[in-house]
C-alpha cells in the first residue's frame, strides 16, 4: 500500500496535509526520553552529594534540615535503610521536609512543550520502614528565566506547574508506581517552553526513583527492547495498541521487522492485531517497529513507534551462545562445540564449563592445583563443593587445596579445615590466621588452634585476646581481667536497697554513635553478633537481642532514647554506650543509669569548653576563653557582649544548670535537668536514689582541624575531669563517688607513631592523664585512657569509623575494662 511513514518524503503533502502530518509524527513515536534510577553515583551519607551529580537535577540546598535529604542507600545510616530490593535497585532519592525540592536542570528532559503531544511522567515511590508519607510530583513549564538558581528554591516557584499529582504512598519496597499525563491545546501559553520534572516533599517523607519521561504512545514492546531471548527460532511479538481516534473504533497496525533497522520488512500489513510471530535463527540483533493507524484507515498517516530491538546469542539452540562457541572452537564455528563434550578432561562438560564461567581448555581453572570437576562435583574425598573461580573459596587466607575438610590438622600444607567454612572453631578468627602453632605474632598470625575458640582454655576466646585484650591466645597466663564472652543477661533488675549506679557519658558524633545495627554487610551488629559469633551475649537462643533490665540507658541533647540497654531498643545505630553497659551491667548488683549527653562535631578546646579555662594567644590571635565570643579575635579586640555562641556553650548545655551558664539562652533538657528530678523520671528508683559512680569520654574529633586546640587539649582535658568532678560533687553531696573514675578513649586513627601534628598533640594529651603511665599523680587508680587504635576496625573519627560496629562495640567493651579496673583499684584501696 502506498502509506505516508515518517521514512517517506513529505514533500508532495499538500501544506495542510504536511502541517498536520508533522504534527502527528512528533506526537506519535512513544520513547523513554528521560529516565533516573538513582543508582548512581553511591554516596556515604546525606552531608555531600545531597544531588545526583550527572547534571540532570539541581535541588534546594538551603532549606531547613535540607542536607539530610539526597540519595539513599544502604550505606546510609540516618533515618533508617529502608528494607526494598526491586528491579530499580536498593537506592532512593529521599525528600524529608517540605520546603526541599528536586528539579530538572535546564535541558535534562530535552523536551519543548509541543501542542497535541501526550507527556507521560511515571516513577515508583517508597516510604521508610514503619513509616507513612505522601508523594508531590509536577510536570513544569519552564521560561528562560527559570535558571538553575531558580529552580533550586522551592519557595520562588520557578516554572509554571501544568500537571501534578499528589497522594499517600503506602509500601516501603518501592513498589507504589505512579503517573502524571499532560496533553497541552494548540493555544497553550507554554508552547515553545522546556518541560521539566519537580519532586516536592509534602507531608512525612518520601523516596522516588524510576523516573521516566514518556512522548507519545507507551507501547509496552514484547520482548522488552534490548532483551536477550538467547534461543534462535520463532519469536512472538507482542505490543499495546494506540487508542482508536475518533470516529474510528479501530486502530491498524503495520510491523516493519529485520536485521538493518535502516531497511525493515513489512511483516504484518495494515491488519486488527496485537501480535506477530516473526523467525530469528541465527544470532545476532533484531529490530522491529510498529505503524499504527487509529483513524482505521491502513492507507492513512502512520504513527511511528520507535525502533525495538532483541537480541538472539544461540543459533543452534544448544545452550552455548554462538560467541562463546567461536571463542573455544578451532578452526572457529559457532554450531561446532559439542556441549556434551570434555576438552581439558575435568569432568565437566562443555556446558557446565559455560554455565560456571571455567575455562573448558584449562583443567584447573584458578590454579589451586584442584581439578575445575572435583572442585565443582566435590570428588576429592570429603571435600564440598568450591568455587573453581576462585583458589580460596570462604576468603580465610587458606587456599582449597590446604583445606583438606578432614577435621584434623597435619600441617601448615593440610589444615584439615573446611574450605567453604572461614572460621571452623566460629570463634571470630579466620582459619587463614590461627597458624596452630603457639606463636602469637599478631592478629595476622596469632598462633591459635583453629579447632579451639579458646586456645589456652583461660575461658576467654581467642578473637577477644587477639582483638580486644591483646593477650596471647595460646597461654593461660596471659588473660584479659574479665571473662569473654559474658553470661547473657539474666532477667534482674538489678538490687531494690542500694543506689542506682550513674554514668556520665559525653563527647561527640562518634560517642552518639554510628554503629550500624542492621543489616547483612560486614560491618553491622547483626552480622558481627548473629552471624560471625563475637559478643554473643547480646543474643539468647534464637538469635533475638537480649535487653539488659538492671542498665537503662537516657539520651539527652541530640540522642533522646530512654530505655532498658538491648541492641533492640537504641534504634538503627548505637555508640560504646552498647559495650561499656553490658559491661556494668555485670558488674554491678545495683542497677545502672548511662546517662549519655552530648551531640556532634563539638570541640573540646571551643565549643564543651569547660569554665575557668582562660583565653589565650596562638598564631597572632586570641582564642576565646569559657564564656567568651568569638572563637577567635585579633589582638587587642575585646569578646562580643552577646555571643550567639560562646566558648563552652556546650558544656553548659551538656552538663549545667541554666542558671549556672555562661551566657544565658534558651534551656535544654540535660544531665541535671535528669538527675534534678531523679524520683519523677524514675519512679521505680524513687526510694534507691543515686550515685555518680564515674565518667565516660570519647572525643577529640573537631579539635585536630585546628592546631590551638590540638595544642591546648591536655590543658583542657584536664580542665574537663576536674571539673566534672568537682561541679556534680558540690551539687550532689553525698550522691558522687570519690575521685569518681573517668575513662576514655582515644581516636581510633591515630596510631602513637603516627606524623599528624595536630594527631598527635590530641594523643598525647590523652595519653597523659592515664593514671598509671600520665604525668599526674593526681590521677592515678582514677584515671584511664584507652588507647582505641588497635580497636578501629577502619576508618576514621570523620567518617564515624565507616559505621562499622565491630568499632563501637571493642571501644565500648574496652572503656567498660577500664571502668571495672578502676572500680576494683578502687576497692582495694579502701
Amino acid at each position: 500500500m502506498n502509506r505516508i511513514t515518517r521514512h517517506y518524503s513529505v514533500a508532495s503533502i499538500s501544506s495542510l496535509g504536511a502541517a498536520l502530518a508533522l504534527a502527528c509524527l512528533s506526537s506519535a513515536t512513544a520513547e523513554v526520553v528521560f529516565a533516573e534510577s538513582f543508582e548512581s553515583p553511591e554516596v556515604s551519607g546525606f552531608q555531600s552529594k545531597t544531588v545526583p551529580d550527572n547534571g540532570h537535577w539541581v535541588g534546594s540546598a538551603g532549606a531547613y534540615n535540607a542536607n539530610l535529604r539526597g540519595l539513599y542507600n544502604e550505606t546510609v545510616a540516618w533515618p533508617d535503610t529502608p528494607e526494598f530490593t526491586t528491579p530499580y535497585g536498593d537506592q532512593g532519592y529521599f525528600l524529608n521536609y517540605s520546603t526541599t525540592s528536586l528539579t530538572t536542570a535546564e535541558g535534562a528532559t530535552g523536551q519543548t512543550i509541543t501542542a497535541g503531544v501526550t507527556y507521560t511522567l511515571t516513577f515508583n515511590a517508597a516510604v521508610l520502614k514503619d513509616a507513612s508519607g505522601n508523594y508531590r510530583a509536577e510536570l513544569v513549564a519552564f521560561g528562560p528565566e527559570d535558571d538553575n538558581k531558580a529552580r533550586k528554591n522551592p519557595n520562588a516557584s520557578a516554572g509554571t506547574v501544568v500537571a501534578k499529582a499528589g497522594g499517600p504512598i503506602t509500601g516501603s519496597d518501592m513498589s507504589d508506581s505512579f503517573s502524571i499525563t499532560y496533553t497541552p491545546e494548540e493555544d497553550s501559553a507554554h508552547l515553545g517552553k522546556e518541560l521539566g520534572i519537580r519532586f516536592d516533599d509534602a507531608d512525612g517523607d518520601a523516596l522516588y526513583d524510576n523516573v521516566r519521561l514518556i512522548v507519545g504512545h507507551d507501547y509496552a514492546p514484547t520482548p522488552a527492547s534490548g532483551e536477550n531471548l538467547f534461543n534462535g527460532g520463532e519469536v512472538t511479538l507482542t505490543w499495546t495498541n494506540m487508542p482508536a481516534s475518533a470516529p474510528s473504533n479501530k486502530t491498524c497496525v503495520d510491523i516493519r521487522f529485520g536485521t538493518d533497522p535502516d531497511s525493515l520488512n513489512l511483516v504484518v500489513d495494515g491488519k486488527l492485531t496485537d501480535t506477530a510471530v516473526v523467525n530469528a535463527p541465527t544470532a545476532g540483533t533484531y529490530y522491529w517497529q510498529i505503524d499504527s493507524y487509529p483513524e482505521g484507515n491502513p492507507n492513512g498517516i502512520a504513527r511511528s513507534s520507535t525502533i525495538y530491538t532483541f537480541t538472539i546469542a544461540d543459533t543452534d539452540g544448544d545452550g552455548l551462545p554462538d560467541d562463546y562457541e567461536l571463542a573455544q572452537t578451532e578452526p572457529v564455528s559457532n554450531t561446532a562445540l559439542d556441549p556434551g563434550s570434555d576438552l581439558d578432561s575435568d569432568q565437566l562438560t562443555a556446558l557446565e564449563e559455560y554455565k560456571f564461567g571455567t575455562n573448558p581448555n584449562d583443567p584447573d581453572t584458578d590454579g589451586d592445583t584442584l581439578s575445575d570437576g572435583a572442585e565443582i562435583k566435590g570428588l576429592a574425598g570429603k571435600r564440598p563443593f568450591t568455587n573453581p573461580l576462585l583458589a580460596d573459596t570462604d576468603g580465610d587466607g587458606l587456599s582449597d587445596l590446604i583445606e583438606t575438610n578432614t577435621g584434623v590438622w597435619k600441617s601448615a600444607a593440610d589444615t584439615g579445615t573446611n574450605p567453604m567454612d572461614t572460621d571452623w572453631d566460629d570463634d571470630g578468627l579466620v582459619d587463614g590466621v590461627e597458624t596452630n602453632d603457639k606463636n602469637y605474632v599478631d592478629k595476622s598470625a596469632t598462633g591459635s588452634d583453629p579447632y579451639m575458640a579458646d586456645t589456652d582454655a583461660d575461658q576467654v576466646t581467642d578473637w577477644y585476646e587477639v582483638t580486644s585484650a591483646h593477650t596471647d591466645p595460646s597461654d593461660a597466663s596471659s588473660k584479659p581481667p574479665l571473662p569473654y564472652p559474658l553470661p547473657d543477661p539474666d532477667g534482674s533488675a538489678g538490687s531494690v536497697d542500694k543506689p542506682v549506679k550513674v554514668y556520665i557519658m559525653s563527647g561527640q558524633s562518634n560517642m552518639v554513635g554510628f554503629g550500624k545495627v542492621k543489616g547483612s554487610g560486614e560491618g553491622s551488629l547483626e552480622t558481627m553478633v548473629i552471624r560471625q559469633n563475637k559478643f554473643p551475649n547480646l543474643i539468647d537462643g534464637s538469635n533475638k537481642w537480649t535487653v539488659r533490665k538492671d542498665v537503662r540507658y537516657r539520651g539527652v541533647i541530640s540522642d533522646h532514647e530512654n530505655a532498658a540497654l538491648s541492641p533492640g531498643k537504641l534504634g538503627s545505630m548505637f555508640g560504646p554506650e552498647l559495650g561499656f553497659g553490658y559491661i556494668m551491667g555485670w558488674y554491678h548488683d545495683e542497677p545502672v543509669l548511662l546517662l549519655k549527653s552530648c551531640t556532634g562535631n563539638r570541640g573540646l578546646g571551643w565549643d564543651i569548653l569547660p569554665p575557668g579555662s582562660p583565653s589565650y594567644e596562638y598564631d597572632g590571635q586570641i582564642y576565646a576563653g569559657y564564656g567568651e565570643g568569638p572563637s577567635k579575635r585579633p589582638i587587642g579586640e575585646a569578646p562580643a557582649e552577646n555571643p550567639g555562641w560562646w566558648a563552652g556553650r556546650e558544656y553548659d548545655r551538656f552538663f549545667l544548670d541554666e542558671s549556672e551558664w555562661g551566657v544565658a539562652a534558651d534551656p535544654v533538657t540535660n544531665v541535671v535537668d535528669v538527675l534534678d528530678n531523679f524520683a519523677t523520671e524514675y519512679p521505680d528508683w524513687a526510694d534507691q536514689g543515686f550515685e555518680i559512680a564515674g565518667f565516660v569520654w570519647w572525643q577529640g574529633d573537631k579539635d585536630r582541624y585546628d592546631m590551638a586546640y590540638a595544642t591546648k587539649y591536655e590543658e583542657n582535658l584536664v580542665n574537663l575531669i576536674d571539673s566534672l568532678r568537682n561541679y556534680y560533687s558540690k551539687r550532689y553531696p553525698g550522691k558522687v563517688v570519690s575521685n569518681a573514675p573517668f575513662v576514655l578513649a582515644t581516636l581510633g586513627q591515630t596510631p602513637k607513631d603516627g606524623e599528624n601534628p595536630a594527631e598527635k598533640a590530641i594523643l598525647e594529651g590523652q595519653l597523659a592523664v592515664d593514671g598509671s603511665a600520665g604525668k599526674y599523680p593526681s590521677y592515678a587508680g582514677n584515671v584511664k585512657t584507652v588507647y582505641a587504635h588497635p580497636l578501629n576496625q577502619g576508618g576514621a573519627s570523620n567518617s564515624h569509623y565507616n559505621k562499622n560496629a565491630h568499632t563501637y562495640m571493642l571501644v565500648g567493651d574496652a572503656l567498660g575494662s577500664a571502668m571495672v579496673s578502676l572500680l576494683e583499684e578502687g576497692s582495694a584501696s579502701e
